[in-house]
């Protein structure tokens, strides 16, 4: 399963970085992809992605980091975790990368994301939004306080898309929430 990761911050940094705990350890192939700019982008290529949290730290490394641009063929997963006003200019960016079974999660903090979204690319979108008090700390640091983190997404026309979603998440060590 090939899956990007549309904003390194907080909560996109956190879910990447969990997820990355899969690659290699599945019967399933998980190649995740971190969509990234700027000097955060060139600490994820160099070090990863180092977390910090009440309790210790890792660090995660992803099967690739790049632009949008630079990101090359389709994708099975997109975890779009922008603000609400760049969801759409991301996930515009990744166009090319979207085939009609493209499942999109956003995790942006706005309602309607959804409909929005699947009027302008032909894929599966799914809302989202996750709870947690993270931020990057600096460039390839990203710092979670407490204890607090949950994924709340589902869709009652994608309910196999949304379990499998849950199931991954969960087996990454992120809680959920499925909700229609």
């Amino acid at each position: 399963m090939k899956i990007a990761i549309v904003g390194i911050g907080g909560v996109g940094g956190y879910i990447g970085a969990k997820l990355c705990s899969l690659i290699g350890t599945q019967k399933k192939k998980y190649e995740i992809v971190f969509i990234a700019r700027g000097e955060h982008a060139k600490a994820l290529k160099t070090n990863g992605l180092r977390v910090i949290e009440d309790d210790g730290e890792f660090t995660a490394t992803p099967s690739a980091v790049c632009s949008a641009e630079e990101a090359e063929g389709t994708f099975d997963l997109i975890l779009v975790c922008v603000k609400n006003h760049a969801i759409k200019e991301a996930v515009l960016s990744l166009k090319k990368n979207i085939r009609p079974d493209t499942v999109l999660m956003l995790f942006g903090d706005g309602e309607n994301n959804a409909k929005t979204i699947a009027n302008i690319v032909d894929a599966k979108v799914i809302n989202g939004c996750a709870h947690t008090s993270s931020h990057i700390q600096e460039p390839g640091v990203i710092r979670k306080e407490g204890n607090v983190f949950t994924a709340v997404f589902g869709d009652p026309v994608l309910i196999g898309e949304s379990l499998y979603i849950d199931y991954m998440f969960k087996d990454a060590g992120l809680r959920t929430k499925l909700t229609e």
